[in-house]
């Protein structure tokens, strides 16, 4: 069974972890902390993939010889934030 973009992506941010806790134990500090970067990277994809943004927009934007519309916009611009909204409520101090 072929998994989905953002459950790859999350089985290597998990590889990214354990390899950051493999080379904090054998004392390679700077590996460790290379590997525990990517591992929230890589986090970070499957979230953006999962909430439909995804590299496939940036690059027709960026490379692709292809005009964007108004409704490619539109739409990038109200996932971006509805995703940042979530985000937001995540890292907001919430009020006691």
């Amino acid at each position: 069974m072929a998994m989905s973009e953002p459950s790859v992506y999350l089985a290597k941010a998990e590889e990214s972890l354990v390899g950051a806790a493999s080379e904090l134990a054998h004392g390679r500090y700077n590996n460790s902390v290379n590997r525990a970067y990517y591992a929230c990277f890589q986090a970070a994809i499957a979230a953006l993939q999962h909430a439909s943004i995804g590299p496939r927009l940036r690059h027709l934007a960026d490379y692709a010889p292809e005009m964007m519309t108004y409704l490619h916009a539109s739409r990038a611009v109200q996932r971006a934030h509805d995703f940042l909204a979530v985000i937001r409520a995540e890292v907001t101090p919430h009020a006691c």
